[in-house]
């Protein structure tokens, strides 16, 4: 399977891009996923923020391909986000020129892992920003949780809310 990613390159916006991760990020994201898989770190993988899905679908391509565990997609894949761009802030006097942008809808990144033939049974949607929707969210146990973010408010919702932080298997 070949998964082709467009990637933000010299800091630069690509319209259209899966993600705005630049190629060495990819690339730390596959070496953490073969480390995880290769030392046995039980498991599924997580994103929060997940703009229009393209780690998440290079989190999915990589069981895919991999055929982890001789089980197609036997871990979980947790896609979070509002789907609705960056929220306003709550606790902080910030800039509010972000709120509401990169904004994907949950319909385009579905059709995205559609697209390449990655939509399974394992993919997980949780929608509504993450005050609101982590709390109730049934969360599997992670071995990856990666957090890409663009505000205060949102980092520690991820990180100190009771139904993420403790399904971390470390």
């Amino acid at each position: 399977m070949c998964l082709c990613i467009w990637v933000m390159c010299d800091q630069r916006y690509r319209e259209g891009a899966y993600t705005l991760l630049c190629h060495s990020c990819i690339q730390l994201l596959q070496r953490v996923l073969e480390h995880v898989v290769d030392t046995g770190v039980p498991g599924g993988f997580m994103e929060a923020g997940v703009f229009r899905g393209g780690a998440s679908m290079y989190m999915q391509a990589f069981l895919v391909a991999h055929d982890i565990d001789g089980v197609e997609c036997s871990r979980p894949v947790v896609l979070a986000d509002s789907f609705k761009g960056i929220p306003p802030p709550r606790t902080r006097q910030q800039d509010q020129k972000w709120t509401g942008s990169h904004a994907a809808g949950l319909d385009m990144v579905k059709s995205n892992f559609w697209r390449y033939n990655l939509y399974r049974p394992n993919l997980q949607f949780i929608q509504g920003y993450f005050n609101d929707s982590l709390p109730s969210a049934d969360i599997p146990t992670l071995s990856v949780l990666r957090s890409d973010v663009d505000t205060f408010d949102s980092t520690i919702d991820v990180l100190t809310v009771r139904s993420v932080r403790p399904r971390i298997s470390c």
